[in-house]
């Protein structure tokens, strides 16, 4: 037997699934990773390949059937991908196959076709989407937790609702057309998924989101990094937590537009960029559209973004950039963990008091001076005539009492030494070169204990 790609990591292999003999893997690990998304398939191709002679339909000439894959968003069973027999029709004069399955996704007029390749496997997947496709709950099932591009409908492609028909390609044309189809295998799911997913850019790994178990999250392509919610999501967090962690694409463009620099984070060393993520839920209470001050904490003297460039959105609510939610990343592209960020925040607080105070103290002072009087006059300033000129009587300074002082020195100010202390201990704690495989903390383990800020305890 010829040496296959393994589903998973791509690896050449001679293993295969015992039951369908349609799935390739390289190890017991890559078998594991797989098993989730497997097992909505393998028993499905086990009886399509067993039962060929009764479900086969019959080739001509030019005619050929091949094994398809569907995901109906009107069967019974519309969240499994389902087994077709599709056929397919060779052109000579043209040196390229057509499949005929209008039928498969509604018999609509409207086709688009798009092709995705991973680990030398290419797929074709057709969609009736017409002008107001509905949504298949099959694929939203697979790419649950996502966020799509367009911040707007979840990690769903507008390009993949309504039905769904993936074709296995054998061979392409020089101008991209389908030159051979084959039949489809197990492993193809595989490709589909990542088809799926290819304008999602974030996971939500924390919180409510327990992880995916058909997305292979620990590949090279994905870092770990923060998402600061507002206060309409963070209600809704069980447990509630407002810095929660995501997983984010590395490859994504998306990535590439980002809003902030945080100048905080690149005096301590780790520059991070912010994102803006629109509120998908509906505000309940008044105090959900309260600032997002967690996050606004940590863009303490960043250039704020010109408004003319906030993103649009069907509600006027979303345009109020202080209470949303923002997505925080490293620069470098490199694991950043919640408790970094948590430490920045309460840094960029204390910043922002002591200057508060540093500014009422001197805006005192000024005024203080305008009304100051000399040392060591004993009466108010008068001035008599005497014929000959001004004479001036002297007053005492007013006696200084220091624990008057103390108070006005701000007691904000005052307050946050022990939060600022507190920062730095975090900050000590979670070095810049953080190993990686210790920060990708999505399958359970304990996250490292937290210094509670101004206690020497760790929680």
């Amino acid at each position: 037997m010829a040496p296959v790609k393994c589903g998973v990591c791509g690896r050449p292999t001679n293993l295969i699934c015992k039951d369908c003999k349609s799935a390739a893997y390289c190890s017991k690990h890559c078998q594991v990773r797989d098993n989730a998304l497997h097992e909505r398939i393998c028993e499905k191709m086990t009886v399509a390949l067993n039962n060929l002679d009764d479900e086969h339909p019959p080739d001509e000439p030019d005619v050929t059937y091949k094994l398809g894959m569907r995901f109906d968003k009107d069967e019974p069973d519309k969240d499994m991908p389902q087994m077709i027999w599709v056929e397919t029709v060779e052109e000579s004069d043209t040196s390229k196959a057509i499949s005929q399955y209008s039928d498969w996704i509604g018999g609509g007029d409207v086709r688009k076709d798009f092709f995705y390749t991973f680990h030398d496997r290419t797929i074709q997947l057709s969609t009736d989407s017409g002008k107001f496709p509905e949504e298949n709950s099959g694929i939203s099932q697979l790419i649950r937790g996502g966020r799509y591009s367009n911040l707007r409908n979840g990690a769903y492609p507008h390009r993949l609702r309504s039905s769904v028909v993936i074709m296995g390609v054998e061979q392409m044309t020089n101008d991209n057309r389908v030159a051979e189809y084959r039949d489809m295998t197990a492993n193809d799911l595989r490709v589909a998924l990542k088809c799926f997913l290819e304008d999602t850019y974030i996971f939500e790994v924390g919180g409510n989101n327990t992880e995916n178990p058909f997305v292979a999250l620990k590949q090279p392509e994905w870092c770990q990094a923060v998402k600061i919610n507002n206060l309409a999501e963070l209600h809704q967090q069980i447990p509630s937590s407002q810095f929660q962690t995501v997983l984010l694409n590395k490859k994504h463009a998306e990535i590439g537009t980002y809003e902030y620099k945080s100048v905080i984070s690149e005096i301590i060393g780790i520059p991070l960029l912010l994102k803006r993520l629109p509120c998908t839920l509906k505000r309940k209470t008044t105090e959900e559209f309260e600032p997002n001050n967690a996050a606004l904490s940590l863009l303490f003297g960043t250039d704020r973004i010109d408004p003319a460039k906030k993103p649009a959105s069907g509600n006027s609510e979303y345009e109020e950039e202080d209470n949303l939610s923002f997505l925080v990343f490293r620069e470098d592209q490199e694991n950043l963990k919640r408790q970094q960020v948590e430490a920045m925040c309460i840094y960029g607080r204390f910043q922002k008091v002591l200057r508060r105070s540093q500014a009422k103290k001197i805006d005192e002072g000024y005024r203080s001076w305008i009304d100051a009087k000399p040392l060591g006059l004993k009466k108010p300033v008068s001035t008599e005539w005497s014929g000959r000129g001004v004479k001036r009587a002297r007053e005492s300074s007013p006696s200084v009492n220091k624990s008057s002082v103390e108070d006005e020195m701000g007691e904000d100010a005052l307050k946050s030494d022990k939060e600022v202390a507190g920062a730095a201990g975090l900050l000590r704690e979670h070095s810049l070169n953080m190993n990686t495989e210790e920060a990708l903390n999505i399958d359970g383990d304990p996250e490292p204990e937290m210094w509670v800020p101004g206690s020497g305890h760790s929680r």
